[in-house]
């Protein structure tokens, strides 16, 4: 079971930037500050629900000596947007301005350890470890990391951006607006670490 959701935030500090910057020959530092807070604002999340089973058996010599079994939900959001390390460079002559940036990229995965829910653990020879949990949630974050990205995640998130920049850039009396990247789209990921509590309460 999975949803999109896609931000589209534009706060009132840029709706106030617009109503007192109503030309084109406001400052460069200013319009690349502007693709920044974008940048940051119009994130792209994808949410899923995944249940996960999983099983490993250990023999010696044939001869079963481990098995463990867990069956367990977890929320997943994988968001898309731009990395805003990277240099940012507007350039801008008469009515046109080209924004040049650093291609979307996935820059979360997150499971969130609120969702965390066991249905059943079974096992012998040997516990179940907080680890195992780790290796299932991290095989599951690869596998929607795929999803999304067939899904379009890395477009939409540049769509967003793009059409806020556009609406902001033409208030300001802009009539050409180019978005330029310098690179592919590529795969960049922080996977947060955040199910301690919840696995060590097991």
């Amino acid at each position: 079971m999975n949803r999109k959701s896609i931000m589209y935030l534009i706060p009132v500090l840029f709706l106030s930037l617009i109503q007192s910057c109503k030309q084109p020959d406001v400052a460069l530092p200013e319009l690349q500050q502007t693709v920044r807070k974008a940048a940051e604002l119009t994130t792209v999340e994808h949410h899923y629900k995944s249940i996960i089973f999983a099983k490993e058996q250990k023999r010696f010599l044939g001869i079963p000596v481990a098995r463990k079994e867990v069956l367990f939900s977890v929320k997943i959001k994988v968001t898309a947007g731009y990395d805003l390390n990277e240099n940012i460079e507007v350039v801008k002559q008469g009515d046109q301005i080209s924004i040049y940036l650093p291609s979307p990229r996935i820059i979360h995965v997150d499971a969130d350890e609120k969702t965390f829910n066991e249905y059943y653990t079974k096992y012998f020879g040997s516990r179940v470890s907080v680890l195992f949990y780790y290796e299932e949630i991290e095989k599951q974050k690869r596998v929607l990391i795929e999803e999304s990205l067939q899904r379009g995640i890395l477009k939409d998130s540049e769509t967003s951006l793009k059409e806020f920049l556009e609406l902001y850039y033409r208030e300001l009396g802009f009539e050409t607006i180019q978005l330029i990247h310098r690179q592919e789209p590529q795969v960049e990921i922080t996977i947060k670490e955040n199910m301690d509590e919840t696995l060590e309460a097991e």
